[in-house]
C-alpha cells in the first residue's frame, strides 16, 4: 500500500475544485491521540467517483507513521473512517505532526485524483 500513495502522492495535479479532507473531531487543528478519531472528506455531488483514499500521515512526508482509510465515494455523502493511534505501529507522538492526503479514483478512466492536502494538526497524548 505505501508504494501506491508514494506514487499517488507524486503525481503534481492537485484538483483544488475537490473538497479539503479534515479530521472531524479537531479541535482548533489539534488532534487527541488517546481517543481514535474520523477522516473525512466532505461530500462531492457526482457519480463520478467509485474510491477515497484518506491518508493521516506524518507531515514531513517521511510516510512514517500513516493510517490509511479506505471507503467507497457515494454521491453527496461525506466519505468517513477510523483511525486508532493505539493500534498503528509505529504510533504517531506528540513530536508528529500530520496531515491527510486524499485520492479519489475516476468510475471510468480508472485514474486516481488527488485533492488539496488539510491543514497540518498538531499531536497531542
Amino acid at each position: 500500500m505505501n508504494m501506491l500513495i508514494e506514487a499517488l502522492a507524486s503525481h503534481p495535479a492537485i484538483h483544488h475544485q475537490l473538497p479539503v479532507p479534515r479530521v472531524v473531531e479537531a479541535a482548533g487543528q489539534v488532534i487527541d491521540l488517546n481517543k481514535p478519531f474520523s477522516l473525512e472528506l466532505p461530500a462531492i455531488i457526482s457519480d463520478s467517483y467509485t474510491d477515497v483514499l484518506l491518508v493521516f500521515l506524518n507531515a514531513d512526508g517521511s510516510y512514517s507513521p500513516q493510517a490509511v482509510v479506505h471507503g467507497q465515494a457515494v454521491s453527496n455523502v461525506p466519505t468517513q473512517g477510523t483511525v486508532d493511534n493505539r493500534q498503528l505501529s509505529p504510533p504517531f507522538n506528540n513530536h508528529h505532526t500530520a496531515l491527510i492526503q486524499c485520492f479519489i479514483r475516476v468510475r471510468q478512466t480508472d485514474i486516481w485524483l488527488r485533492t488539496p492536502d488539510s491543514v497540518t494538526y498538531t499531536l497531542r497524548t
